[in-house]
């Protein structure tokens, strides 16, 4: 009833980019107080968030964040092949530093050392 009574006065008040804009405010203040699944509920038939720029945003970002932690987790996994070819399988101490590696540049130095060093402990 709230949301039906929001709708009916954001619909009249605010332009269509504005509402947008509302309605995606509005499901990111929802999740502070209740679950994704709850949130969408709430508001379905209600809310038109793919046009909002606020939203976009943040699918972005997500995507931008996803995009990183691929590539990070492929340079990883490169370092491990070419790596366990020519020194041989990593322990799991060398797996666990490998892997809480969260800088590329750092992987992709280490990447490029394989062919200079004997060992995993000299990477």
């Amino acid at each position: 009833e709230v949301l039906a009574r929001m709708e009916k006065r954001v619909n009249s008040e605010l332009s269509a980019e504005d509402r947008s804009e509302f309605w995606t405010s509005t499901y990111l203040m929802m999740g502070l107080q209740f679950s994704q699944k709850r949130s969408l509920e709430l508001l379905k038939g209600v809310a038109h968030m793919t046009n909002s720029t606020t939203y976009m945003a943040i699918l972005e970002e997500g995507e931008a964040r996803g995009e990183a932690q691929g590539r990070l987790k492929e340079a990883r996994n490169m370092i491990f092949l070419i790596g366990g070819k020519r020194l041989g399988k990593p322990g799991n101490k060398t797996i666990n530093r490998l892997n809480a590696i969260m800088s590329i540049e750092e992987i992709e130095s280490l990447a490029g050392r394989l062919e200079e060093v004997e060992n995993w402990d000299e990477l």
